[in-house]
């Protein structure tokens, strides 16, 4: 591609994991990149906001990764059926919502899964008035479904559209709502690809890159609200179409023989 100055192998079969596959992982989340950019001009163009909601909770070392997910997927939809979180989203004009669930790993406490989501509203609101009311209604989904609490000043944040568009941009094919799992932690925090990195090194780090691919097989990695994606323009790809999408930018250089491929993979030679 001399566009970007970057070449790559085609006609290879392709696993579509988004979560545990660096290759597969990386042509898929940077075309959902590109399309939540895409949804989110597409929305502005309309006089439309958006606005980044993050969510999360208590957690401590030794806490079950899949449970913890378990009991965040069902914090959230208690969340959104609450009456007065209906009452007041249908009041700020409402439109929909994108979700993404990233994890984090730290000696400190542990596994950290959280939301960051994008919502969207017909009109500008009040990001701090809209942080301390959700709060209050997370807290609630928490305690109904059994999850140590988050506080009320660290549970949930609301950022405004600048940081929607900072948060979209860093998916970058350098860095990685898409790619939390493929990017460099901050601080003493590890991503899960930094698990996998380390795991030559540190072979605890490779089981702990196991129980995340565990917990998160066949988990969908973002979530668009019903009807959001055509209102928003934004067709609809599944993960193994991306992986297997040829880049139609890119020329032909030359085909090689399927035994010397098979050298080039045994010596770690592709690059």
């Amino acid at each position: 591609n001399e566009e970007r100055g970057t070449a790559h192998y085609d006609n290879l079969q392709r696993c579509g994991s988004v979560w545990t596959c660096a290759p597969c992982s990386g042509e898929i989340t940077e075309v959902r990149k590109i399309e939540l950019k895409q949804g989110i001009d597409n929305w502005r163009k309309k006089s439309g906001h958006v606005y980044l909601v993050t969510l999360t909770n208590r957690h401590h070392f030794g806490d079950d990764l899949g449970d913890l997910l378990k009991g965040q997927r069902n914090a959230l939809e208690k969340l959104w059926r609450q009456r007065a979180v209906k009452e007041m989203l249908a009041t700020l004009g409402y439109v929909g919502r994108i979700t993404a669930t990233e994890v984090t790993w730290s000696f400190d406490n542990g596994w950290h899964p959280h939301f960051h989501l994008l919502v969207f509203f017909d009109h500008e609101i009040n990001a701090q008035g809209l942080q301390t009311f959700l709060a209050n209604e997370w807290r609630n989904a928490c305690r109904k479904a059994g999850l140590k609490l988050p506080s009320m000043e660290r549970g949930v944040d609301v950022r405004d559209g600048t940081y929607a568009d900072q948060y979209v941009a860093k998916w970058g094919l350098e860095h990685e709502l898409t790619k939390g799992h493929v990017k460099k932690g901050r601080g003493e925090s590890l991503t899960p690809f930094d698990l996998l990195r380390q795991s030559v090194e540190c072979p605890e780090y490779g089981k702990l890159f196991q129980v995340f691919a565990n917990a998160f097989k066949g988990k969908t990695q973002l979530r668009w609200s019903k009807g959001l994606k055509a209102r928003l323009g934004v067709g609809e790809r599944s993960d193994q179409e991306l992986a297997e999408e040829t880049d139609n930018e890119a020329y032909f250089v030359r085909e090689l023989a399927f035994e010397i491929w098979l050298l080039i993979a045994k010596y770690k030679q592709r690059a």
